[in-house]
């Protein structure tokens, strides 16, 4: 099948655009004319593009080239575009101006922004850094910024060349020295840091009251002056002290290491004295009592001693007599040192040790108890009378038990009725427990009536009485002993 082309470059059956060489060659020529007159222009900006025209006058552009960055805080805002040395004229110092663009997001720059040179890394590159001002007044677009705006910085290679090739190397052993000798003394420097921030303070108050005029300090440089101006007549006798002080210090220096030795031993020492004078205190004090209380008994010693004489002779006498005693007590005294002698008694010792001190509250309780009640008398009186009842069978302590429902299963409360008491006051103050008042409704805890001092003879309380007689629990039983 055939097919024809008409004009325009068309398939007139298909519609396919027809491949020309020279349209396709002219497009790519086209493309890298725009591609490298881009890339030529890119420095100085690309076009269509949106920017804020600024100048400055720097003393000096320090090897700026055209297209260094120019930073705000660190940031890429634009690029000098162009660099312009403006020579001497008259008094007038040489400078450079420098033309910049910056982005099109900036619209305005206050009027004391400075302007600096600053090295961008060790190989020589630059950039521009504006610090922005905060004056109320702000630049127009293509202003210049004044040489009063411009600061400079110094550069590495300068600061390098100050030292000639002895410095140089002297520093170097320096430094190297100076991190030897910090090596491995990280933790010791952080503390020194530490404590010079903790002495600054202090050192700032008595900087402080150094320069108040009422410190007087020069009054005091001027007394200091006269008080060195006294020993001036005296100058000889100080030189032969110094003479004579060699000897010590040589000796000192002969000591060598034991002197440091014995320096470094003094604060310890020290301190254990200082404890010792204040633990010997107390002595000291009560042996001064003891002194001026034995002051008077000296006069009676003469008298003391007579009677002091008869005592002995009686004693030696008595003593004579005591042989008798002697295996008894030597046999005992075996034994005792056997038992010392043995594993267990320092167990058993610190035992008891432990258990005399959980006793104490109980005895102490139980001191109060027998001292103002006489509980342990009575307890035994009425345990014996308790169980002096009986049958033939032999005697008993009778009881029948009170049941309440009330409290013998779950419930929200007590029994309305409950009665009890489980810490009554035993002293000399109330003797409260067996002589309880029975009161009606519900009784916690110690009743606020204060009861008898003494539980010596005691009588039940009437109105439990009378329930106990009406419930028939006070029935004599059948062949029972009265």
């Amino acid at each position: 099948m055939s097919s024809r082309t008409g004009r325009g470059g068309r398939d007139q059956i298909s519609g396919t655009p027809l491949t020309s060489p020279v349209l396709v060659g002219s497009t790519i020529v086209v493309a890298l004319i725009v591609a490298v007159f881009l890339s030529y222009n890119a420095n100085k900006g690309l076009p269509f593009v949106q920017t804020f025209a600024l100048n400055a006058k720097v003393p000096d552009a320090q090897q700026l080239v055209e297209g260094s960055e120019v930073r705000i805080g660190g940031f890429r805002v634009g690029q000098v575009n162009e660099i312009v040395a403006v020579p001497a004229q008259g008094d007038a110092e040489p400078y450079a101006r420098l033309e910049m663009k910056l982005d099109g997001t900036i619209d305005s720059i206050p009027d004391d922004t400075l302007v600096r040179v600053r090295p961008r890394s060790l190989l020589g590159a630059k950039f521009v850094e504006l610090e922005p001002g905060t004056s109320a007044t702000d630049v127009e677009a293509d202003a210049t910024l004044g040489l009063r705006n411009a600061r400079t910085s110094s550069e590495l290679d300068e600061i390098f060349n100050t030292f000639d090739k002895p410095t140089r190397e002297g520093l170097q052993g320096t430094i190297r020295n100076f991190g030897d000798s910090v090596a491995g003394r990280g933790p010791d420097i952080n503390r020194a840091l530490v404590a010079t921030n903790e002495l600054l303070g202090p050192l700032q108050r008595v900087v402080e009251l150094f320069a108040d005029p009422k410190t007087d300090l020069a009054g005091f440089v001027d007394g200091a002056a006269d008080f060195a101006a006294t020993f001036a007549p005296v100058a000889g006798e100080l030189g032969q002290l110094f003479d004579e002080g060699a000897t010590t210090l040589a000796a000192i220096d002969a000591a060598g290491s034991r002197f440091g030795e014995g320096i470094e031993e003094l604060p310890p020492t020290q301190a254990i004295a200082q404890k010792t004078f204040i633990d010997i205190s107390p002595v000291l004090r009560d042996l001064a009592d003891i002194t001026a209380g034995l002051r008077a008994g000296t006069r009676e010693l003469p008298r003391s001693t007579a009677a002091l004489t008869d005592a002995l002779r009686s004693g030696t006498n008595v003593l004579s007599r005591t042989t008798e005693l002697t295996d008894p007590l030597n046999t005992t005294l075996r034994t005792l040192g056997t038992v010392s002698r043995d594993p267990a008694t320092a167990g058993a010792l610190r035992k008891l040790t432990e258990a005399l001190p959980l006793l104490q509250p109980s005895l102490e309780s139980l001191l109060d108890a027998q001292a103002g009640c006489n509980l342990l008398a009575v307890n035994a009186r009425n345990q014996s009378e308790a169980v002096s009842r009986g049958d033939q069978q032999g005697s008993w302590l009778s009881f029948l038990p009170i049941i309440d429902f009330g409290q013998g299963v779950r419930a929200t409360g007590p029994s309305p009725d409950t009665h009890y008491n489980p810490y009554p006051i035993l002293d000399e103050t109330e003797c409260e427990a067996g002589n309880e008042p029975y009161l009606p409704g519900r009784q916690l805890g110690n009743p606020s009536t204060i009861e008898p001092g003494t539980l010596d003879e005691t009588q039940p309380p009437v109105e439990a009485t009378r329930l106990a007689r009406s419930a028939g629990l006070l029935d004599a039983i059948p062949g029972a002993a009265e």
